[in-house]
């Protein structure tokens, strides 16, 4: 075997088969990365080809930033109507973040949907959940209230258009 390598890479075309070999090899890494090629054993799976499971992951993600991002814009709208003086904003911050930890539990168990009685039930949910921690009056107002359910109901409804967006393009693949 090693006589036959020797008398390869001495012979007088064998730089010629070597670039011709790093050729193939770089088409082949070319179609590969681009998706003509995909080539999948029992345990390896090299090409673009992407599963279910990659999908719902894709999805849960998504959900999760927007919710994380939408509900990080909201401090500045609560602390606009009602300033959080006593903890320098950080106990509304805490409340979100409480408020987000429920929603990635709804998000990550995928029974999300946006009927008026699931949207309606979750809006309870939330509202119990922010008045079981101890919050100041202001946020107690039906007015509050309103806002609460109309910025938890935006948000349902987002994350069954999200959901629906990538069920659309896994559809297509």
């Amino acid at each position: 075997m090693w006589e036959a390598i020797g008398k390869v890479l001495t012979s007088t075309n064998a730089l010629q088969t070597i670039i011709g070999v790093i050729l193939i090899c770089l088409i082949v890494v070319m179609m590969i990365k681009t998706g003509m090629i995909r080539i999948k054993t029992k345990h390896v799976q090299v090409g673009r080809s992407r599963s279910a499971s990659d999908t719902e992951r894709t999805i849960i993600r998504e959900q999760c930033d927007f919710t994380h991002i939408y509900l990080q814009g909201l401090v500045g709208k609560i602390q606009k109507v009602t300033p959080d003086l006593l903890y320098g904003g950080y106990f509304t911050k805490y409340i979100l973040e409480v408020a987000y930890d429920e929603f990635v539990r709804w998000i990550t168990f995928n029974h999300i949907e946006d009927s008026d009685e699931y949207i309606s039930t979750k809006q309870k949910k939330i509202c119990s959940l922010i008045y079981s921690m101890g919050v100041r009056d202001e946020f107690k107002t039906p007015e509050f209230n309103r806002r609460m359910c109309n910025w938890v109901e935006e948000i349902i409804r987002e994350l069954v258009r999200i959901r629906r967006i990538y069920e659309i393009q896994g559809g297509e693949q």
